[in-house]
């Protein structure tokens, strides 16, 4: 089952958001070597960066950077990372930038507990994590193992207002500083910024981690902390700050939701400050269930990212069916740049190991943009890793792609070519528009300029590629041409477009007003009008929907020929309120393991449409999570998640059909909501505007 999200993000409009093309595959991919900032290692790492591998990333499309930590309370962090990037920009050294706003905290920033250090403040019970649902189970401190067991401070309340107001400032500080380097940088340079990574490897009970009546160590040195022993976990505390559980027990699955938002959060923030969405990527744990995943991994702002530390690509992210799952998701919706490893080792320094995972993990899986190695000294120093790294890079040549943006249109996507990547000099055939269109517009061709300034290419021509390339569809109004065919007008115009032909005569009392719509004209067009006295006037028109009408399947009620199929639910399909347009709505009850959906026996052809499109609405308690079932020839063909729904909110979902198995198919005709939670029914949720679109 593959994952469909929701999103609300606060302060924004709400809705699954606009439908992105796929970003066409074949780009740069990157290995990073990884280190912190604060142990002044840029000068050391990024120089020999340069010089071990300099020469080989130019010539390939594997290339060799730095992911740098830099911890944004630490002394001196904007100044490291100023010089960081302009050392960077000099040596040619492709940089990930990671701002920790998860792990080594200001103590003041969280300090509830201690009068004697700086920021106490009792209310700070509301930024930290707790044990239980009360303020009264607020933990001091907690542990962390990284090779070793440490102490460290208390695990952020990662939902809280006052943490997330200091994290946005914190980003809000480093965010300028990147976007002024990146765009001082050459289009020839761009490349060297691979981008900013939100969250390290962001979880709960596992970067921090708490000890049974742990708070009882707090005033004891460290050596008489316990080794082993019954943990309790974190995670009450944001689970009701999110209004994800106020009571009982709490569960993994409300601890990825947890994640989900402050990743959310995080990655809002940063696209907020101008950074671009192809650049931004997640950093936390790949699971190996979908609804896990889904809650973690996808919204609008970022791409996903995870740690792997497998052995042998057979553990590679790519081989995790619900994580690919996840990230191809990600692409079809919001056009996602595909995923990173936020952290990687095969802890091994043998030859055999590094180049079979290098020639199964990075060009074998064209969505992974990096794997960033922790840590750099795993490569440094290490022959075998860096001839199995250097052997790899010369497998891969250099190559390019080509991607085709729409815009300006509205309907359709734009097409994918099928054959990135391509080397260099190789020759590129154009595609054609894949249908699609803008109304009141025909296509053109395609430009590499948005606004045609640049080299201009049709549909079936060709070019040598010499980098990657954007090409943008262009649009010009509808134009009507003439010829003579002895003496007879001969009319013609774009066919495909929607346009018809109008004829108005002038007689000698003037031109008239009104137009007569010449019904059936196609393109070219004989005239047979021969008007005695005066002349004869010809224009065309593209009406609105000419180019396409949606098929509606409930507005205020199920379309003629549909109706409601399923078992165990309650629909009430002439719901007063609410409603999304019109007068009614369906509302929806189902109990646990119940289904139902819009049905009909008369199968739909769907070569004129391109999206499904409903508005879904959570009640007045939200937070239902079911699957929605796609039916063709009366059996289930594809499934997809949809989560969680929002309160008081309608939410537009709007699914290209070629990611449910339902493009230019002759037999769709069902889409069932059903409720696949066990023992738990479903509270009342609302669908309206349910229809097809071109």
């Amino acid at each position: 089952m593959k994952p469909f999200l929701l999103t609300v993000a606060a302060g924004a409009a709400v809705g699954c958001g606009l439908i992105l093309p796929l970003k066409a595959r074949g780009g740069d991919q990157y290995f990073l070597l990884n280190y912190e900032a604060s142990h002044g290692l840029s000068t050391n790492v990024m120089t020999y960066v340069q010089q071990k591998f300099g020469p080989a990333s130019a010539a390939s499309s594997v290339k060799v950077g730095v992911a740098v930590i830099y911890e944004p309370e630490a002394q001196q962090a904007l100044t490291t990372l100023t010089n960081d990037l302009a050392m960077a920009k000099r040596l040619n050294v492709p940089i990930l930038v990671q701002v920790d706003t998860e792990n080594w905290l200001p103590t003041a920033l969280l300090n509830w507990y201690d009068p004697a250090k700086p920021g106490y403040d009792t209310n700070k019970t509301a930024d930290v994590e707790w044990v239980g649902w009360s303020p009264t189970n607020a933990v001091k401190l907690c542990w962390r193992n990284w090779g070793s067991q440490l102490r460290v401070g208390p695990q952020p309340n990662l939902l809280s207002t006052n943490f997330q107001a200091w994290e946005r400032s914190m980003y809000t500080s480093f965010i300028p500083y990147v976007l002024q380097w990146y765009n001082s940088l050459a289009t020839t340079q761009k490349w060297i910024f691979v981008g900013w990574k939100c969250g390290w490897e962001t979880s709960l009970n596992s970067q921090y981690y708490y000890y049974s009546n742990g708070n009882s160590y707090y005033s004891q040195p460290a050596a008489n902390d316990p080794k082993s022993g019954p943990r309790e976990n974190l995670g009450y505390n944001a689970a009701q700050t999110g209004g994800i559980r106020t009571n009982g027990t709490i569960t993994y699955g409300d601890m990825v939701r947890i994640i989900g938002k402050h990743l959310t959060f995080l990655a809002s923030v940063a696209y907020s400050n101008g950074l671009p969405k192809e650049k931004i990527f997640l950093h936390s744990v790949a699971d190996g269930t979908d609804q896990h995943n889904t809650d973690k991994l996808i919204n609008p702002y970022s791409n996903p990212g995870a740690t792997c530390y497998a052995g042998n690509p057979s553990g590679a992210l790519k081989n995790n069916a619900s994580f690919m799952r996840a990230v191809h998701t990600v692409e079809a919706l919001y056009g996602g740049a595909g995923y990173g490893y936020g952290e990687m080792n095969l802890f091994n320094t043998n030859y055999a190991p590094w180049i079979n995972w290098f020639t199964n993990t990075l060009r074998s899986d064209r969505d992974c943009v990096f794997q960033a190695l922790y840590n750099y000294d795993s490569m440094q120093g290490k022959p075998n890793v860096e001839k199995a790294l250097l052997d790899a890079m010369g497998l891969y040549p250099q190559v390019y792609s080509v991607s085709y943006k729409n815009n300006g249109g509205t309907i359709g996507l734009p097409p994918t070519d099928p054959n990135n990547p391509y080397l260099p000099g190789a020759t590129v055939t154009v595609l054609g528009s894949n249908k699609l269109a803008r109304p009141g517009y025909v296509f053109t061709g395609w430009n590499t300029a948005a606004d045609g300034s640049g080299t201009g290419y049709s549909a079936g021509g060709s070019f040598g590629i010499s980098g990657h390339t954007t090409l943008y569809a262009q649009w010009a109004p509808p134009m009507l041409t003439s010829s003579l065919s002895g003496k007879k007008l001969v009319l013609n115009w774009p066919a495909g477009q929607g346009c018809q032909l109008q004829i108005q005569t002038n007689s000698s009392r003037g031109i008239w007003t009104n137009w007569s719509t010449l019904a059936g004209a196609i393109p070219p067009f004989t005239n047979t009008v021969n008007p005695t006295n005066g002349a004869v006037f010809h224009r065309l028109i593209q009406p609105p929907g000419a180019l396409g009408t949606n098929l509606v399947i409930y507005a205020d009620a199920l379309a003629s020929g549909w109706f409601l199929n399923g078992w165990s639910a309650t629909v009430d399909p002439a719901n007063p309120a609410p409603v999304h347009g019109g007068t009614a709505s369906l509302a929806y009850t189902l109990p646990a393991g119940a289904g139902i959906g819009p049905y009909t026996t008369s199968y739909v052809n769907t070569s004129n449409y391109n999206f499904l499109s409903f508005w879904i609405h959570g009640g007045a308690t939200g937070g239902q999570w079911m699957s929605l079932q796609i039916v063709r020839g009366g059996n289930v063909v594809d499934s997809w998640y949809i989560s969680p729904l929002p309160t008081n909110t309608w939410v537009n979902c709007k699914i290209p059909l070629s990611l449910i198995s339902c493009s230019n198919v002759t037999d769709f005709n069902c889409v069932r909501f059903y409720n696949n939670l066990a023992g738990q029914s479903l509270p009342v949720f609302y669908v309206d505007d349910f229809q097809l679109q071109p």
